[in-house]
């Protein structure tokens, strides 16, 4: 792990939010009319270009309170100034937070063990505890202990999300992101994803391993577009991420095609952008996008912070 490859995962997911936030929620036959070609301003949330999301927030949230080392509390605490003191936001005002979210969160003073914030139920599989949790792949990126790195992983996801299909959707991805950390191409990270989750997923979870079939059992990038949902929905999420990064040879067709699907853009666009920035490296992604994003000093002056605090050179 260097200090190269934490710029380029981060302005990799920072940029891609920033491109698909003007476009969320627009649908895929509209996008197919009118594609996204590069970063847009105003649309849905009506604010500049470069402008990123919720997902951005709070990742920098839980970047900022790592560099400090792991406590949870302190995570959770950051999340909470987040949704309610506007803290790490593009443009000092809060103007996206999920209702699943904002629950968990008001939580936050109320309850001593911040795993006990979350929302477990049908209802609350949404992908916020997934499209903040990049991260962590840095912080966990030597920790061979599988149970120790999956307890981390789950815990920071219960402060908002706890449901069962949301902690897999975590583990899956921040696994991905370690293996290209550690050098693998992307086929092989893929497999090697498929692998771990297969190994470390007893019976317990075989119902909700279900969910994840064609990404655990099968070869996503060989499943027909029109079958890749790209909904805020946790499972057509991660799909969708996984399915934008494999299909795709550059950064910058990554990110647009991810876009391009529709929907919960942002997020999606956020999570691909993570994997292609890392993978495909920060002089991949366009001088003009990372120059337009929102807060770019400060972004920088914490990513500094961060890689100090994991030793990366």
């Amino acid at each position: 792990m260097n200090k190269n490859q934490i710029i380029s995962a981060f302005f990799g997911f920072c940029v891609g939010d920033a491109v698909g936030l003007p476009v969320r929620f627009s649908k895929r036959e509209d996008l197919k009319k009118n594609p996204v070609l590069t970063m847009r301003e105003y649309g849905e949330y009506n604010v500049p270009a470069g402008v990123w999301s919720s997902a951005s927030s709070m990742t920098f949230c839980l970047t900022e309170s790592l560099c400090g080392g792991y406590d949870l509390k302190d995570i959770a605490l950051k999340f909470y100034k987040w949704a309610f003191e506007n803290y790490w936001t593009a443009t000092g005002l809060n103007f996206d937070i999920g209702r699943t979210v904002l629950i968990a969160l008001a939580r936050v003073n109320e309850l001593e063990n911040p795993t006990e914030c979350g929302l477990s139920g049908d209802t609350n599989c949404g992908n916020n505890s997934a499209s903040r949790s990049m991260p962590l792949a840095f912080y966990l990126a030597n920790e061979k202990d599988v149970n120790k790195k999956r307890k981390i992983i789950y815990d920071v996801s219960k402060i908002t999300h706890s449901h069962t299909r949301c902690l897999i959707a975590c583990d899956y991805y921040v696994e991905f992101l370690i293996k290209l950390i550690n050098g693998a191409k992307k086929e092989e990270a893929y497999q090697n994803v498929q692998k771990y989750i297969i190994e470390n997923y007893n019976e317990e979870y075989k119902d909700e391993l279900q969910f994840y079939k064609r990404l655990v059992f099968d070869d996503i990038s060989k499943a027909p577009e029109d079958t890749i949902k790209s909904s805020a929905y946790i499972v057509h999420t991660l799909e969708a991420s996984i399915y934008s990064f494999m299909k795709n040879d550059d950064y910058k067709s990554a990110v647009l095609y991810a876009v391009n699907l529709g929907g919960d853009t942002d997020s999606i666009a956020a999570m691909t952008g993570a994997l292609a920035g890392l993978y495909y490296g920060v002089n991949s992604i366009s001088d003009e996008w990372i120059e337009q994003i929102a807060q770019y000093g400060k972004i920088m002056e914490l990513l500094e912070k961060f890689s100090k605090s994991l030793n990366a050179i």
